[in-house]
């Protein structure tokens, strides 16, 4: 089970996500995990819901720190075991906070731009047109900390993984979606 970065490049950058084929069927998988849960060794805790075949997945409190993943899972079930799709990324709070300031930042950029434009052909000093390169500076700025966040929490996201797989796959083995 491996992280799915062949989507489009933007979800490759901010999420990776998880497409598998599992031979458990969703009630079936839903179960496993939710048991799984309870006994498991590794710091992984969560919310199972059976009715919807979905599941949350965070780090427990003592070992989560500020760029721990979050892992949301959806279960689909087809002819033979389940659709497995799975999308991680930082908590929703950090993940709101960035998108946040992205929006932010583009926002102004465009502002500044057509403002800057309207001074420039009204023959007025275009002072605006400062802040499109600021606000690409502010999110490369940003990218950059999402790497490096997104670097931070791989060992988590490993561990995650391997929560899934000992889970979820009949002794590690899986069908990759292709």
């Amino acid at each position: 089970m491996l992280w799915d970065n062949s989507a489009e490049m933007w979800g490759r950058i901010f999420r990776p996500r998880i497409r598998e084929k599992i031979s458990l069927a969703p009630d079936e998988a839903i179960r496993k995990l939710e048991n799984s849960l309870g006994s498991t060794d590794l710091p992984v805790v969560g919310m199972v819901s059976e009715r919807s075949h979905h599941a949350e997945l965070r780090v427990r409190g003592d070992e989560r720190h500020f760029w721990s993943p979050c892992l949301s899972l959806q279960l689909e079930p087809r002819d033979s075991g389940s659709d497995l799709h799975g999308q991680i990324g930082p908590h929703p709070s950090l993940w709101v906070f960035f998108a946040f300031v992205y929006i932010t930042a583009m926002s102004a950029a465009c502002f500044g731009l057509i403002f800057g434009l309207v001074q420039y052909s009204l023959d007025m000093a275009p002072w605006a047109l400062w802040v499109v390169p600021v606000a690409i500076a502010i999110c490369g700025i940003l990218l950059g900390v999402s790497r490096t966040g997104q670097k931070l929490a791989n060992a988590q996201m490993v561990m995650m993984q391997r929560f899934l797989l000992d889970c979820l796959t009949d002794g590690g083995e899986t069908h990759h979606a292709g």
